[in-house]
């Protein structure tokens, strides 16, 4: 089968990550019209230029993610270091050109505290100090400091760059055609659903279901036991060249066959306090990338500079 008459997405959500992606995917897997691979939520497949994509033995095991799509349904993933990518966007519309993008955005501050979260519960940040970690990304960004053993891309611990989504627009505007791209805010989707959802199911050239109930999804949350977290990544990873395989014969399998067991050392977490000093340099060290998103989107985000 040609590259051309493999099944393939019709659409990408390209992250940012914390931003309300895994919701969106969430609602539109739900739909019957729609087909998006449950066993690797995010492949990052075109992300060539990070060491991101650790759950695919190749282009192959890609492309059978998609095998049981049908006709009648439009094809979509969520891959959400894609935006992120300095080349993603650009590989993805050479090889398709009519692709549809979806962008989802958040006040920068809010992204970081989250982003960073979701980093020690996924092993990938050993300092679970905010004001430590943002303090280590120049000595990360040299070389001097190494990844955790559970993290291959330190590139994903540069909280600056990652969250630096005006950038990133800026960046995805100059490899895609703006009308095949939809920018969405975490805010607007967390004040009002419905409204976000029947915008991207319009923008997707579907028709509308009359849905109404949005259940919250991907909650803030820690590890119980960090001790036997890393006792089942440490087995995980013992595990990932015989899940590798099964793949090819079972494409939609489960990305983590332990899930249930780290769903038991699963709590959720509150939101950390920072202090006034350091929300204030995080603000200015940002304003250049907010008055970016502010042009490129023709958005006032006054409120996301609020102290």
């Amino acid at each position: 089968m040609s590259e051309t008459q493999k099944k393939h997405p019709d659409f990408f959500i390209l992250g940012a990550p914390k931003c309300g992606t895994t919701a969106l995917y969430e609602y539109l897997n739900d739909r019957d019209d729609i087909f998006m691979p449950s066993g690797v939520k995010e492949p990052n497949l075109f992300a060539s230029d990070l060491n991101v994509q650790t759950q695919l033995s190749g282009e192959e095991s890609y492309y059978a993610l998609f095998k049981d799509a049908q006709e009648n349904q439009l094809i979509g993933e969520a891959s959400v270091w894609h935006l992120y990518s300095k080349e993603a966007a650009a590989n993805i519309i050479t090889r398709y050109p009519s692709a549809k993008f979806i962008v989802m955005l958040r006040s920068p501050l809010e992204m970081f505290i989250s982003l960073h979260a979701q980093m020690l519960y996924s092993l990938y940040e050993d300092e679970s100090d905010l004001e430590k970690a943002w303090s280590l990304q120049e000595g990360r960004k040299k070389g001097d400091i190494k990844p955790t053993s559970y993290n291959p891309e330190i590139k994903t611990l540069l909280y600056k760059d990652v969250c630096s989504l005006g950038a990133q627009l800026e960046q995805l505007y100059n490899s895609v055609p703006k009308a095949q791209v939809l920018v969405l805010f975490q805010e607007d989707m967390k004040r009002d659903t419905k409204v976000i959802y029947t915008q991207v199911i319009d923008f997707l050239g579907l028709a509308q279901d009359g849905r109404t109930e949005f259940p919250v999804i991907n909650d803030r949350k820690e590890h119980k036991s960090s001790a036997l977290v890393k006792m089942l990544r440490i087995l995980s990873v013992k595990l990932r060249p015989l899940k590798q395989a099964l793949r090819k014969y079972i494409p939609n399998m489960p990305s983590s066959i332990l899930k249930p067991l780290y769903d038991l050392q699963s709590a959720k977490s509150e939101k950390p306090k920072i202090s006034s000093a350091f929300k204030e340099k995080l603000l200015e060290e940002f304003e250049a990338d907010i008055q970016k998103i502010e042009s490129l989107t023709g958005r006032d985000l006054a409120h996301w500079r609020a102290l």
